[in-house]
């Protein structure tokens, strides 16, 4: 296999994209994965990239390809939708959106009771987030938290920022895995902890579905104070409409770093199609289910 090698010093740019558009473009650490993804988004063109930071990739998505030097292979696409495909996914999300909420009201409306009858505040948690293209919406979701924080709880959102920003690695787990967010944040309430683990706390978000600021499937839509601290490269990930589940929530969950998360969603973003969405979709209640990865 023909590559384009080259490689990326701190704070190098990008190369061009190889003459031969299937020859994968070979660079080391993440940064510089996401400014090759960066400049070929900037062309709308597909790009092939090969590394051995991508090996974890490569290996939840069970991808095979190689380098003659053994290196994985990921090809990232266009991100170029046909607009029947786009049509069919968006159709169905829609369909699905208004089956759960109605078929499942009674018992939406007696977790938002319960969460009122745990501690003092409304059930929902509003606040704006970042949706297409870092456009601000109005974004709700249960009540996961007490409202009222105690001294020197905020700390673990600076901390969050800092992971966002590359100032620290992540937070660590109790098997020392790093992850981007913080596995025993105070604030969390018992029955908050729960739908966490269950996803439902995201249940009320596909009113934003049908309304159309959020689709079924995409990246998660993030805080725009955590919006306005990404890489440039990170917010490719703002490219397509922000979604309640996605590439992230079924292959990895809170098991990757926060740059790695965010190279799923790219990959997800500039491969997406109407079976690849079917497909996270029907594994997301799985995963529901289990709660891997998730709090």
């Amino acid at each position: 296999m023909t590559c384009a090698t080259t490689s990326f010093p701190q704070g190098a740019t990008a190369p061009p994209a190889p003459l031969d558009p299937g020859a994968p473009v070979v660079v080391e650490g993440l940064d510089a994965v996401g400014e090759v993804l960066r400049r070929a988004r900037g062309r709308a063109q597909a790009v092939a990239i090969a590394s051995r930071d991508l090996e974890w990739l490569a290996a939840r998505l069970g991808l095979s390809e190689r380098t003659a030097e053994g290196l994985p292979v990921v090809r990232f696409g266009s991100g170029e939708r046909g607009g029947l495909d786009a049509a069919a996914s968006r159709a169905v999300e829609k369909l699905v959106a208004l089956s759960v909420l109605l078929g499942g009201a009674p018992l939406w409306l007696t977790i938002a009771l319960l969460i009122h009858l745990e501690s003092p505040g409304g059930p929902f948690h509003i606040a704006p987030r970042a949706g297409l293209r870092g456009k601000p919406f109005r974004f709700f979701k249960y009540r996961t938290m007490r409202t009222q924080r105690r001294d020197g709880e905020d700390r673990g959102d600076a901390a969050r920022l800092s992971v966002i920003r590359g100032e620290i690695p992540g937070f660590v787990r109790d098997d020392g895995v790093v992850i981007p967010k913080d596995p025993r944040d105070p604030r969390v309430t018992r029955l908050g902890g729960v739908l966490r683990w269950l996803c439902l706390d995201e249940i009320p978000q596909l009113l934003h579905v049908l309304t159309g600021d959020m689709a079924l499937v995409g990246p998660r839509p993030y805080p725009m104070a955590e919006f306005d601290a990404l890489k440039p490269w990170h917010r490719l990930r703002t490219e397509g409409r922000p979604g309640i589940t996605g590439l992230w929530q079924v292959v990895a969950r809170n098991q990757v770093t926060f740059d790695q998360s965010v190279i799923l969603d790219i990959y997800y973003l500039t491969n997406a199609s109407f079976w690849g969405d079917l497909k996270i979709m029907a594994i997301t209640p799985l995963r529901m289910l289990f709660g891997v990865g998730s709090y």
